[in-house]
């Protein structure tokens, strides 16, 4: 595999930025639609000498009519230590529920929580399945933690500005701590973030398809943190802002 700014590629390992080395995965998935608005999917990798990962998802839409629904998502995840175990000999798993609503056709607002389990964090980067517990800066979840997302996305095509859309959430993630070990804390995470994009439709052919995007996100990170066999108290706070510019190119 191959990082977005490298010129190369490399073994699954050293491409993820992991120790060790590891020639190759193997990876199985599925899709059933039960129905209209049911979907039952999974899959498994087995990423030689890393890890193993598996997850299944199961998601449910109850229509209400004139673009109307409540979406239901539940999730289970499950990783371990494959052959060499590079990344070390650990097991770990995560469970997450995920909710949305369109009640008006501008604001989409949605929810999720998630439990993960003490045996260590939940890893990347090959396939974390649909996760939800995804913001900004935060990532995968930490051992222990109890994590909670709320927020909303506004589509203002149904307010008379058709491809400018913004989403902002807020998210805790409490009761972390060292891989199998809670005796020994990491700190609390509460995060902000927003992103606001526009979408150039083919009224200006020649910006047609560009999307311009601004990110916006802080971090307030508080508690005890387990810093090189010591708990010190933390108290600190990041800011990340981006701004992406995705122009499309046709070569033929």
């Amino acid at each position: 595999m191959r990082q977005v700014n490298s010129d190369s590629f490399d073994d699954l390992a050293k491409a993820a930025l992991l120790p060790g080395d590891s020639d190759g995965m193997y990876f199985a998935g599925a899709q059933w639609k039960i129905s209209n608005d049911m979907m039952l999917q999974g899959a498994y990798h087995a990423v030689d000498d890393l890890l193993n990962m598996a997850w299944i998802d199961l998601d449910y839409v109850l229509r209400l009519g004139d673009n109307k629904y409540v979406r239901f998502d539940t999730q289970y995840h499950y990783q371990d230590s494959n052959g060499k175990a590079y990344l070390g000999d650990f097991n770990t798993w995560n469970w997450a529920g995920y909710v949305e609503a369109r009640w008006v056709n501008w604001a989409i607002p949605y929810a999720t929580i998630g439990v993960n389990g003490d045996g260590d964090e939940l890893r990347a980067p090959y396939s974390l399945g649909p996760s939800y517990l995804v913001q900004r800066i935060g990532e995968n979840a930490k051992a222990g933690e109890r994590t909670w997302i709320i927020g909303t996305h506004f589509d203002f095509a149904g307010l008379g500005g058709p491809g400018l859309s913004f989403d902002i959430n807020y998210g805790q993630r409490r009761d972390r701590h060292v891989p199998g070990d809670s005796s020994l804390p990491l700190s609390d995470w509460d995060e902000l973030a927003a992103d606001l994009i526009y979408n150039f439709g083919k009224d200006v052919a020649w910006l047609s398809g560009t999307r311009v995007r601004f990110r916006w996100a802080k971090v307030w990170e508080e508690g005890k943190q387990t810093t090189n066999g010591a708990i010190v108290p933390v108290d600190q706070k990041t800011t990340d802002i981006r701004f992406d510019l995705q122009i499309p190119v046709s070569f033929f």
